[in-house]
This record gives structure tokens, sequence and C-alpha cells, in this order.
């Protein structure tokens, strides 16, 4: 007897809100240390990671309006139909594409959960506003209520994170 994992959209579309519930009940955690930040952050750091939130942003639409699909039949008879292998193969590629898409959305979004741990709240919060709801740098530091400069710390302790936990996880 085997156990079939569905994918939960609902809390794929939730998960910004996931990242801030978990960062506020993990008071322990810290910005990194300058040192750690200079040693690992590159200027285009943001950009690279920017492009498996855009990932994200398709796969969720995408997810969100595919229809469910699954290998086994709840037929038991069967019938012998006439396909061309051209039709055989696109639907093949359907079903694959769609696979590989919610195993990768799952990846994500157990990679988001854990970092969320790891992760302040300042810099929860700036995850959520930078990369979920695509917020600029000022109105991030008027709401966090800290100065830019300050902002940047979060910001690259932020994206360090993210970034050594996406490339051991190799999204990027």
């Amino acid at each position: 007897m085997g156990t079939e994992v569905v994918f939960n959209n609902n809390a794929f579309l939730s998960l910004q809100e996931e990242v801030l519930k978990i960062s506020k009940e993990c008071e322990y955690s810290n910005l990194l240390s300058k040192n750690m930040i200079d040693t690992y952050y590159y200027l285009e750091m943001k950009k690279d990671i920017a492009k498996v939130f855009t990932k994200y942003n398709d796969v969720k639409y995408l997810i969100g309006h595919s229809s469910h699909y699954g290998l086994s039949s709840t037929s038991f008879d069967t019938e012998r139909v006439s396909t061309s292998k051209k039709n055989s193969d696109m639907v093949s590629n359907y079903v694959m594409k769609n696979i590989d898409l919610e195993i990768w959305a799952q990846d994500f979004y157990d990679i988001i959960i854990s970092i969320s741990s790891k992760l302040t709240l300042q810099e929860a919060v700036y995850l959520v506003d930078a990369f979920f709801a695509n917020k600029s740098e000022e109105m991030i530091s008027e709401k966090l209520c800290v100065c830019r400069k300050t902002l940047q710390n979060i910001k690259k302790s932020c994206l360090v994170k993210l970034y050594v936990e996406f490339k051991h996880d190799r999204l990027i």
C-alpha cells in the first residue's frame, strides 16, 4: 500500500505569512557578522535570488491553474486506443513538466520554511517585502523604522542566508 504525496497549494500561496510567523517564534536568530557577509556577499546576489523567486511566482500561477492528475486509473476496464507517438510524447512531456514543477515547488517551500527559523524578524520582513511583495528598499526601511544603512546590513544578512540555502539545495 503506497502513499500519495499531494502538494498543498494553499500552503504554497500563504508562504509569506508562514515565514513571518516562524521567524517571530524563533527569538534566538541573529544577523550574520560583517566578516561572514563580506566572505559570501557579492553584488549580483539579489538578482540571482530574484530569479528563484521569479520561478516561484510562475510556478505558483501554474500549479494554481493545473488540473489534478495521477498515474493510477479508477477504471478496471481497458480499451486499446490508437494514438500517434507525437501525441503520446506531448502528453507525457506535459505530465513530466507538471511533476517537475510540483517537486520544485515542494523543495522551494521546504527551503523557505526551513530558513525562516534562521531569520531574524527584520530579515523575514525584508524577505517577504522584497521578494514576495516587490517593495522598494525605501518602503521596507520605513516599515522596519530603520535607516538605509541598517537596512543594508539586514538585507545582506538575509541574502547570504538565502543564497547559502539555495546553493546547498541546488536552486541556484
